[in-house]
């Protein structure tokens, strides 16, 4: 998923003559809140979060995301090296170790 930009902060009226959010202003606010959600989702998506009662957020792990080998297959050539997947077909960790090879992590006992 690709995240759009910040919309371009330009100058223009926050609040009309009433002390109301002018449109333009609206719009801005509109589009960086968007923006801004979207960012939550996909923070949310790769970690396993919790809040404690003071409001500080903690990490408590992050998720690789979850593909079979055929969607890693047909993903591999356009990753960046480094890439981790969640093969789902062989419950094991998965990367692009570099432009040509597709690296098992397995646990030795």
């Amino acid at each position: 998923m690709t995240l759009a930009l910040l919309p371009q902060f330009y100058r223009m009226k926050f609040v009309d003559r009433e002390g109301f959010i002018s449109d333009d202003g609206y719009l801005f606010n509109d589009q960086a809140f968007q923006i801004l959600n979207q960012v939550v989702q996909v923070i949310n998506a790769l970690s396993y979060t919790t809040i404690t009662s003071n409001n500080t957020l903690n990490v408590n792990g992050l998720r690789a995301p979850s593909f079979t080998t055929a969607q890693i297959t047909s993903l591999f050539t356009d990753a960046p090296i480094g890439t981790i997947w969640y093969n789902s077909d062989s419950k094991k960790l998965q990367f692009k170790s570099d432009s040509a090879t597709l690296s098992t992590i397995t646990s030795v006992p």
